[in-house]
């Protein structure tokens, strides 16, 4: 089994989550064509018959875990960080809404 690229994790992130190649395409803010296009190149991958054998491979390699992943909050961003991924874009404007509430807030504050 080859190494996963970044972008390929987030789709199989996505795909276990139970997204259609529409929600992954907008969740990730590409085309839904470049999704087909890192789907199959990740079925290739993880040597996966279809979508789900994908997850069912992913838990096997221990690339996908049991454990509750967030999504589109300050937390979801920190556990992305915490697992050295790039963080998805919902994640990413979440973080940046936090990280200006913060400022806002100290700001107010004096």
């Amino acid at each position: 089994m080859s190494r996963l690229t970044d972008r390929q994790r987030d789709v199989l992130l996505l795909i276990a989550e139970g997204c259609t190649n529409t929600e992954i395409a907008r969740r990730l803010g590409i085309s839904v064509r470049a999704v087909e296009t890192r789907t199959t190149r990740l079925l290739i991958a993880l040597d996966a018959r279809g979508r789900a054998n994908a997850v069912h491979c992913g838990y096997q390699a221990g690339i996908l875990t049991a454990e509750k992943r967030r999504h589109g909050d300050h937390a979801g961003f920190r556990q992305h960080e915490s697992r050295g991924e790039r963080p998805c874009t919902d994640c990413r404007a979440a973080e940046t809404a936090y990280k200006r509430a913060i400022r806002h807030r100290s700001r107010s504050a004096a």
